[in-house]
């Protein structure tokens, strides 16, 4: 039951709930030991209009390859979950921000191998646990960068 309460049923990565939970402690800590961590938001691109093309099960598959790649990409130590639909995010637990950029750019690298994810772009955002009021206050700059970065492909 708690696997079930916890997990997302089609990619296997931890669920909303979870990661709220995950969020809210590292949140706590990285203000109680000021060693800084990051949230990043990863959002599929064109997801829909790929869905609606190539059916459920097609899209499906995309958001499963994309969840191998995001669990590819993260560290042990990093928390992968997906927030619903094609929202994806992984808590980046106490690096530095130069790592949060290289893991951004290896995660690009990755969905660019996996045959399934050709016809999909992603936006990506993040940011400082330590610099933010709450963790919920993170999550929300960290999905504010991201739709600047959607919007910046986009233009």
């Amino acid at each position: 039951m708690a696997e079930l309460a916890y997990q997302d049923g089609l990619t296997a990565l931890d669920n909303r709930r979870s990661f709220d939970l995950a969020l809210q402690r590292e949140w706590a800590l990285t203000v109680r030991d000021g060693i800084d961590s990051y949230v990043v938001v990863a959002d599929l691109d064109g997801f829909k209009a790929f869905n609606d093309l190539h059916g459920h099960a097609a899209g499906d598959e995309v958001l499963r390859q994309f969840a191998a790649a995001l669990r590819q990409t993260a560290r042990c130590t990093d928390i992968v979950a997906r927030l619903g639909g094609d929202e994806f995010a992984v808590l980046l637990v106490r690096c530095r921000e130069s790592a949060v950029y290289a893991f951004k750019e290896r995660l690009r690298t990755v969905v660019k191998r996996f045959a399934g994810l050709q016809d999909v772009a992603v936006s990506l955002g993040h940011a400082s646990l330590l610099q933010s009021m709450s963790a919920c206050a993170a999550l929300h700059r960290a999905d504010l960068a991201m739709f600047a970065d959607k919007r910046s492909t986009r233009g």
